[in-house]
């Protein structure tokens, strides 16, 4: 039946309007792309959060480690002795922490 068609004896069906504004009319958040569905949930926008700090976290551990590899660590296996027995395993241990799930 026609929302808008009377029925005999009756008023006029009347919709109720929509609730909220159109999709189209959500304002863009700042940090959000177009296409991109925002995350209105907090508990997975935090989640989110966490992960993009641990990976970024990850990536400055292995860009440290790969500075002192090429040059404390070079410079200790080069001299030879315990010294560059021990660096060798705090890198060992460094790598392992950093692989660790």
């Amino acid at each position: 039946m026609n929302p808008s068609r009377e029925r005999p004896g009756h008023s006029p069906i009347r919709l109720p309007p929509p609730a909220g504004p159109p999709v189209s009319a959500v304002p863009d958040r700042p940090g959000s792309s177009p296409g991109r569905p925002l995350l209105r949930d907090p508990g997975r926008r935090r989640l989110t959060q966490v992960a993009a700090t641990t990976r970024a976290l990850r990536s400055f551990a292995l860009q440290m480690l790969d500075e002192h590899m090429r040059t404390c660590l070079r410079a200790a296996v080069a001299e030879g002795g315990e010294d560059g027995h021990m660096k060798l395993k705090e890198a060992s241990a460094a790598i392992a922490r950093l692989v660790r799930p």
